[in-house]
């Protein structure tokens, strides 16, 4: 009866840690998904934009409508350029960060000129943010591009809140060897998720469990990395951290009920014996 009792719970850890690994598969898949949705969302709100005639006098930034449209979407700032990289006009909220970065606009307008379909990248320089680029013409037929921004920090708290698992982006050196909490960019929760973040590298080699996943049974957590595209010089990366510690606490609690009550019948087959 204890032999029994002993196997299924070997059998229960068996079977739970295989469906964290489903799980961080599931959930690695999900987080890809609502990305491309979301700049599937704002690639469409590009393609609405109406767009100014621009040889004749300029509209003005603080009367541009774009962004009084979009701002229930969480748009931070709207551009037209033209493909030398030229802001034509533009508006943006609050936050500096939503302006373009000339280095990376220029690479993100070369692979538009060279593509001439729509483009949609997460930058993070030194803020993460979703941008898109469109391409263009004016009423005169005159070239531009039309480019939305958007702060990532609303794809990683919507993923979070879907799914009940902490997510952050980290950015390595491509010389790197090692990932350190320093290097995280965004977190979906704060310091919470960095705290979750510190405890796993205190287990791993960050590079090791790139595009692999980490179960830790003593304090019962588990992450999964992988590699997030993006046109910065850096290696970024996606790190989701799932807390197993309620769900082990409940397996654990069945398993000693199954095996409380192996010794219970035991014990009443040994009383019966005697009698």
């Amino acid at each position: 009866m204890g032999g029994r009792g002993y196997y299924t719970y070997a059998r229960a850890i068996t079977l739970q840690r295989n469906a964290i690994h489903d799980e961080l598969l599931q959930l690695e898949t999900a987080f890809q998904l609502l990305a491309r949705r979301s700049n599937n969302e704002l690639l469409r709100l590009a393609h609405s934009q109406v767009i100014p005639n621009f040889l004749d006098t300029p509209p003005d930034n603080n009367s541009n409508p774009s962004t009084q449209q979009l701002s229930l979407s969480g748009i931070e700032s709207i551009y037209y350029l033209d493909y030398d990289g030229t802001i034509l006009t533009g508006s943006r909220q609050n936050d500096p960060a939503a302006s373009l970065n000339p280095a990376q606009t220029q690479s993100a307008l070369n692979t538009l000129r060279n593509s001439h379909s729509p483009l949609a990248i997460l930058d993070c320089n030194p803020k993460c943010y979703q941008r898109v680029f469109i391409p263009a013409h004016d009423s005169n037929n005159r070239e531009l591009v039309v480019n939305i921004n958007r702060s990532a920090a609303l794809l990683l708290d919507g993923f979070s809140q879907i799914s009940g698992a902490e997510v952050l982006i980290v950015a390595m050196p491509r010389n790197a060897k090692n990932g350190v909490a320093q290097n995280i960019v965004l977190s979906s929760d704060g310091e919470n998720t960095r705290t979750l973040f510190e405890h796993l590298l205190e287990k791993i080699d960050f590079n090791d469990f790139i595009n692999s996943s980490y179960f830790d049974s003593e304090n019962f957590f588990s992450a999964r990395v992988f590699p997030l595209n993006t046109h910065a010089k850096n290696h970024h990366y996606v790190t989701i951290l799932k807390d197993h510690a309620k769900a082990h606490k409940q397996v654990f609690q069945t398993i000693n009920e199954i095996f409380l009550s192996s010794l219970l019948t035991l014990a009443i087959i040994l009383i019966l014996i005697t009698i």
